[in-house]
């Protein structure tokens, strides 16, 4: 049931209607860095705060300076930091004294804040003619499938964990990796000046994707079954090694794969978008159709990629918010390109990662944004 509520709320219609408020969140955030008129800025905050402000206008409608807003802004940095936080994670689970239920406290207000958000919505619905929200396609669609309100509220908690932080933490790669590659930076402003297709833009970001992956969210065997001679039985929790598959030389070319190379996706032979097998027959760059769109869900051997590149999952559990999530990076992408050159202060452009929730960068990051003229 789940599935069938999030295919429905991340239907194409539901993006197509986010774009607008994708593109005013973006010019806020091109607004704010020109006010840093050239001086090094920290963007982490900076980028979490405008994809906070654009879940909360895209999927519930709310006014992102309001109190509930920003009650639920406290609430997800609270979440975040927990989750990144090996010592307090590892409490939640084996209850070190003194933070133990960190992470239960969070999410019982968190949860209780969003059925408020849900009821009002619901006495509210017959004044919203012709308004829809993520909020709005839910309720609609629990009246449809006839599923619980707990569903709708897992649902908003799990966005808010994997909708915000993640595609924040994308674009902050994204921004470093142009800051160390200069002449990818030009060649995707250039793209994005003149009127062709963007697909070197496209390949950047499938190639920060990559470059930048984290592993999975681990998954539990519900039967007992064998894989490639390997028994597993029911119960066992499996972890796939997301990082090894899209650093693995021997499936990739263009390259050593420790390198940022968008080339890897530009090749005419395969089509960009079948590196992401489990992608709707959309473009989520551009609207367009695919004529190849389920070639990479085939097998491991047709479409370009198909089973060595997956940052969004494939099969069932594929995400079905990665068209989403692909346009408001290339959104926000586009926009900075436009507005700004960009380095990084000192010259010195620090890649190393920490992993805890998802894959970020170990140091935070501080960049010289200079407004073009």
């Amino acid at each position: 049931m789940r599935s069938v509520l999030l295919q429905e709320a991340f239907a194409a219609p539901a993006v197509a209607r986010s774009k607008g408020v994708v593109e005013e969140e973006a010019a806020k955030l091109c607004a704010r860095l020109v006010d840093s008129a050239g001086s090094p800025v920290e963007v982490r905050p900076m980028l979490r705060k405008a994809f906070t402000s654009l879940f909360f206008r895209w999927a519930l409608s709310l006014d992102p300076d309001s109190g509930v807003a920003q009650r639920l802004a406290t609430l997800f940095e609270g979440a975040w930091s927990t989750l990144t936080d090996p010592v307090v994670t590892a409490s939640d689970f084996v209850g070190l004294p003194g933070v133990t239920g960190t992470l239960p406290k969070i999410k019982r207000e968190r949860t209780r804040l969003f059925r408020e958000l849900i009821t009002a919505r619901r006495r509210s619905e017959s004044n919203r003619a012709g308004e829809t929200d993520f909020l709005d396609a839910m309720l609609k669609s629990q009246k449809k499938h006839g599923f619980g309100e707990d569903l709708i509220v897992e649902t908003l908690v799990s966005l808010t964990t994997a909708g915000i932080s993640t595609v924040a933490t994308s674009l902050e790669w994204l921004l470093l990796l142009f800051a160390k590659h200069q002449s990818a930076q030009t060649q995707a402003r250039s793209e994005i000046l003149g009127q062709g297709e963007q697909r070197y833009l496209e390949a950047c970001i499938l190639e920060t994707l990559r470059l930048k992956t984290p592993l999975f969210v681990p998954r539990m065997c519900l039967e007992d079954l064998e894989v490639s001679g390997w028994g597993l039985k029911e119960g066992t929790l499996l972890l796939p090694d997301s990082y090894k598959l899209a650093h693995d030389q021997a499936h990739w070319g263009g390259g050593p794969v420790d390198e940022f190379r968008p080339e890897r996706f530009l090749n005419a032979e395969r089509p960009l978008l079948d590196a992401l097998p489990g992608l709707r027959p959309k473009c989520p760059f551009t609207g367009a159709s695919r004529a190849d769109a389920g070639a990479a869900e085939a097998t491991p051997e047709k479409g370009a990629t198909a089973f060595k590149f997956l940052p969004f999952g494939v099969g069932a559990r594929f995400c079905p918010g990665a068209p989403l999530a692909l346009s408001e990076l290339h959104i926000f992408a586009a926009a900075l390109l436009r507005a700004f050159d960009w380095q990084v202060d000192g010259g010195q452009v620090d890649l190393s990662e920490a992993y805890s929730f998802t894959l970020t960068p170990l140091n935070p990051s501080r960049l010289i944004f200079r407004p073009r003229r």
